[in-house]
């Protein structure tokens, strides 16, 4: 599976990514998933540490507070970065 299939596939089922490692446990969380989330480790690593909107857990709430970072080309969450720091 690669990135773009995983974080299609924690949307989709409305996982939450707590860190590069760890999904929170839920019913709809597979061994793909989990194996996934392993491989993909280190991409994942970098879109916490941006903030991307892609690994936001809460769109539906936080989508007011996405903005475009021009330098860098990418959207990212200030709610998200206000957590991470």
């Amino acid at each position: 599976m690669s990135i773009d299939e995983l974080l299609h596939e924690l949307r989709q089922r409305r996982l939450i990514l707590i860190s590069e490692r760890e999904v929170w446990p839920s019913p709809l969380l597979t061994q793909a998933i989990c194996r996934a989330v392993r491989r993909h480790r280190r991409g994942l690593t970098l879109l916490i540490q941006w903030s991307s909107i892609d690994v936001c857990p809460s769109p539906p709430n936080h989508r007011k507070y996405w903005r475009f970072v021009p330098g860098e080309q990418r959207f990212e969450c200030e709610v998200c970065r206000r957590i991470s720091v």
